[in-house]
């Protein structure tokens, strides 16, 4: 059984986890997802309409890229803030 108080740090900390991931989500993947999102949908807009030359094609592809790297970059790196180091090295 573990102490009250280390059951009291182990909820805290949870609970702080949560608020964390949920801000880090709503700020930062949320956000690029929909950019993501609208410039697909203005891309195929402008594809459907034949507006569209092979470099511009091109370089949204790129820019498209570009963040979906950095998205999986943001969410690589909020899944491991979410197991502090402290509780891996208590076999918590």
């Amino acid at each position: 059984p573990n102490p009250a108080w280390l059951n009291k740090l182990m909820f805290a900390i949870e609970e702080k986890q949560r608020s964390d991931l949920a801000r880090d989500l709503h700020d930062s993947v949320l956000q690029d997802m929909i950019s993501l999102k609208h410039q697909s949908e203005m891309f195929l807009a402008d594809f459907e309409k034949d507006k569209v030359c092979t470099n511009q094609i091109r370089q949204r592809l790129i820019n498209m890229n570009e963040q979906m790297s950095a998205v999986i970059q943001t969410t690589r790196e909020t899944c491991q803030e979410l197991r502090p180091q402290l509780l891996y090295d208590l076999g918590l």
